[in-house]
């Protein structure tokens, strides 16, 4: 794929819908934690506002009064009929919040209501990020290329970004390439570049840390310099 193909233009266009809706859903999700902080701020503390559960249990109680009246026995019933994962902690996490507030909020009819609906928003933009990304998945299948090789280690959703930003509009400096590195587990020389660092006493995150660095100047080099990936790097011939 280069630059100027149709299907790099394809998924320039689909992976610039997706920033735009991960922007909306970062708006959301804001707006949902400022609104239930004004009613029942405990809950707020306690939960993942980007996980589908808390957001389903969102949706059917939004104050600590709703949640101590269903139970606890109720409440895991209700969350597992809608095949939430892990209902028990979640239901623990809600009781223990509801629990730590016996008071009513001004307007918290109102304000419930308002959680409702932006739990629902936040939903709905989950959809739609996860059908852009198996759009995105569709024209980034197999193994994830490097130009015309594989790098391990990049998913579609960076290896799309890297495709559609090649000439390093995304990443003008290592750093920024290295802030979107997630993935350096699986390469054989990335493991033992680790195992090495662990065996010279650096801690997890540590030797993490250090392989994510050593990654990413490569693969900024490579996009830099427009060349391939290739397990040996290339000889430097001296010239005459």
């Amino acid at each position: 794929m280069r630059p100027a193909d149709e299907s790099t233009i394809e998924l320039k266009i689909i992976t610039n819908h997706r920033t735009d809706l991960v922007r909306d859903r970062t708006r959301a999700i804001n707006r949902l934690r400022s609104t239930l902080t004004g009613t029942f701020p405990a809950l707020e503390r306690t939960l993942v506002l980007t996980s589908t559960g808390p957001l389903v249990l969102l949706d059917g109680y939004q104050t600590p009064a709703a949640i101590r009246r269903v139970g606890i026995a109720r409440l895991t019933r209700w969350l597992r009929a809608r095949v939430v994962r892990s209902p028990e902690e979640l239901e623990t996490m809600a009781f223990d919040a509801a629990e730590q507030q016996h008071t009513a909020a001004p307007g918290e009819a109102v304000i419930a209501q308002l959680v409702r609906t932006l739990a629902a928003d936040v939903r709905v933009l989950n959809e739609k990020v996860a059908e852009v990304d198996r759009l995105i998945e569709d024209r980034f299948p197999g193994p994830r290329p490097c130009g015309d090789h594989y790098e391990q280690g990049i998913g579609p959703l960076l290896g799309a970004e890297f495709l559609v930003g090649s000439d390093l509009t995304f990443f003008p400096t290592p750093d920024r390439l290295a802030a979107a590195l997630t993935n350096v587990r699986y390469d054989l020389n990335s493991r033992t570049f680790y195992n090495r660092k662990r065996a010279k006493g650096k801690r997890h995150t540590q030797a993490v840390i250090a392989l994510a660095r050593r990654r990413v100047n490569v693969l900024w080099a490579l996009i830099r310099d427009r060349r391939l990936y290739e397990v040996v790097p290339p000889r430097v011939t001296a010239s005459l």
